[in-house]
């Protein structure tokens, strides 16, 4: 439908509109009679003047599912044989850092295909 034609049918309504928002009808079940959306039921209360009321919504807590993975027993065992063959292997390495190894990496950072 043509927005004016639409717009002359609300403003010919205007009592109806009223009434029913004042009957405490949902401004979206006012607005799918009149085929419009809803803001435009709201912009016309406020040119007539008609204190728009807010609706507070109470939002539920939502649930959070926890997730736990479940690992079989032959997994476990695995893995588990798995951690002890890489400690054996794996070994800590400290380093002390200088001033030169920090200059290194300045520079490579720095460098125009990277930084």
């Amino acid at each position: 439908m043509n927005k004016i034609l639409i717009g002359k049918r609300i403003r010919a309504d205007r009592a109806k509109i009223i009434e029913m928002y004042k009957a405490d009808i949902f401004v979206i079940d006012i607005a799918n009679k009149y085929d419009v959306v809803e803001s435009t039921i709201h912009r016309y209360l406020r040119l007539w003047g008609i204190p728009v009321k807010r609706k507070i919504h109470q939002h539920k807590k939502r649930e959070v599912k926890k997730f736990y993975r479940k690992f079989s027993p032959e997994l476990k065992a695995i893995m588990k044989e798995n951690s002890q063959i890489n400690d054996e292997h794996i070994k800590q390495v400290d380093f002390e850092r200088t001033t030169e190894d920090q200059r290194l990496v300045a520079n490579i950072i720095s460098h125009p295909i990277i930084g």
